[in-house]
């Protein structure tokens, strides 16, 4: 689709969701306000059954206009930005394209022909061409720019490549818009890096079977007091010698968990870019080569959402019924146990995975 079909397409939607979100509001407020009277004559009348069950109704409704109101949000968000992203490709068939990064940090006086051709810096090449969102993909795109690939096959493929995304405006527009959206912290995508990268510990699996051996053991024991086999002093005895066990331990796991709640929710940003990598189909064989390195032999995007659940799970051990899992089920060795073998399988795949990422960067560029 033209450049100028899309605004108008954007421009369009964008107003009728704009109306929809002020709908949402007036609802939002609506409910508010008459669960709020039912909820006040639940507490005051003599019968307050009917008013208490058509107050809860009324605010699950309510509940349901706020989703439904950040999920409107967050689409004009995305809309906005893929507005404002194509306005800028107008301006740069009309020439102007100084609001792109011209790569300043790549000059290198010492280069051959990158300070003569003016390939980084204002008004340069890398200027003109420079659509990346990430410092990864611009590195990927300057170092194509000042070593490029001489091999005739290499050469081909690319082209075929770039032949391919050029006929899809709206497909490019799109992975641009929700590149945006990442607002890639490069301080917080380095630590990611590191975390990724440092080694897993080599004794995590080694008393797995106690993971299964606790837990079916204070089952057992409860099972025992229920049935008066087992008295209420013994079974809070044993079960207090096994917290102060888990204590222990406690320090080391807090490392953990903070490291993972970090790094997890930022990791997480990146899983609609990568769907969307993932999901298209490809006809190039270098594209299919790169999207393949991320699909297979399990989708990036699934190996990311995965370590979400271990997150989520992990941080049960900060509410009030942590305690309670840790003493029974050793539930921070469970969640630890779990993180250590996501990362052993899968911290090179996902590393892998931002390579990709930065090569269509560049590719797109």
């Amino acid at each position: 689709m033209p450049y100028q079909a899309i605004v108008s397409k954007t421009k369009l939607l964008l107003a009728n969701k704009k109306k929809e979100a002020n709908q949402l509001t007036i609802a939002r407020v609506v409910f508010a306000l008459i669960s709020i009277y039912f909820f006040f004559r639940f507490f005051t009348e003599k019968d307050p059954l009917n008013w208490g069950g058509l107050g809860l109704i009324l605010f699950f409704i309510f509940l349901y206009f706020v989703r439904k109101h950040q999920k409107i949000e967050n689409e004009i968000i995305y809309n906005s930005t893929l507005l404002a992203l194509t306005e800028k490709e107008i301006l740069a068939t009309q020439g102007v394209f100084n609001h792109n990064d011209g790569g300043v940090q790549f000059l290198n006086p010492e280069h051959p022909f990158t300070q003569d051709l003016d390939v980084f810096g204002n008004n340069s090449l890398m200027q003109l061409l420079n659509r990346c969102f990430t410092l990864g993909g611009k590195s990927n795109l300057a170092q194509s720019l000042e070593y490029p690939n001489f091999k005739s096959e290499s050469i081909i493929a690319k082209q075929k490549a770039i032949l391919e995304l050029q006929k899809d405006h709206d497909w490019n527009l799109n992975f641009l818009a929700l590149g945006q959206l990442l607002n890639e912290d490069n301080t917080k995508f380095n630590n990611l890096k590191e975390w990724l990268k440092s080694e897993t510990d080599p004794n995590y699996d080694k008393n797995k079977w106690l993971l299964w051996l606790v837990p079916l053991i204070n089952i057992s024991l409860i099972g025992l007091f229920y049935f008066d086999f087992l008295s209420a002093r013994n079974l809070v005895l044993i079960l207090l010698v096994e917290t102060g066990v888990g204590i222990i331990s406690w320090r080391n796991m807090n490392k953990l968990y903070l490291k993972l709640s970090q790094n997890s929710p930022f990791l997480e940003k990146y899983v609609a870019l990568f769907q969307y990598l993932e999901s298209k189909k490809f006809e190039s064989e270098l594209l299919i080569k790169l999207q393949n390195e991320i699909n297979h032999p399990q989708k990036v995007s699934t190996k990311i959402n995965d370590l979400a659940v271990i997150s989520q799970y992990f941080s049960i051990r900060s509410n009030f019924f942590g305690p309670f899992l840790n003493t029974l089920f050793i539930w921070d060795q469970q969640c630890a146990y779990r993180f250590e073998a996501w990362k052993l399988k899968n911290n090179q795949s996902v590393l892998a995975a931002f390579e990709v990422l930065h090569h269509f960067e560049s590719l797109v560029s």
